[in-house]
């Protein structure tokens, strides 16, 4: 995969908030991911899980603006990881 977050926000449309320049080597649910790899967060119920994963970088909702790690705003979390994937 290896692609930035730059990369990555163009493909989806999203709006980078961090390192632009990340790369970015996979993909993962919030609770597996590890480094080097992205996840997203759709559901508030998972918002906790933020601080906690391991991931690089993660897809957020617009009214997220900030966090430990780099972000990726979009509308749709979970439409943004799906093409990621894809």
């Amino acid at each position: 995969m290896a692609k930035t977050v730059e990369e990555l926000a163009q493909l989806v449309g999203g709006r980078v908030i961090g390192d632009e320049g990340l790369v970015i080597t996979g993909v993962s649910g919030i609770k597996e991911a590890g480094a080097g790899e992205i996840t997203f967060v759709a559901n508030r119920k998972y918002y906790c899980l933020m601080d906690k994963t391991q991931a690089s970088a993660i897809l957020v909702p617009p009214e997220i603006k900030s966090g430990k790690r780099t972000l990726i705003q979009v509308d749709n979390p979970s439409l943004a990881f799906a093409r990621i994937v894809s």
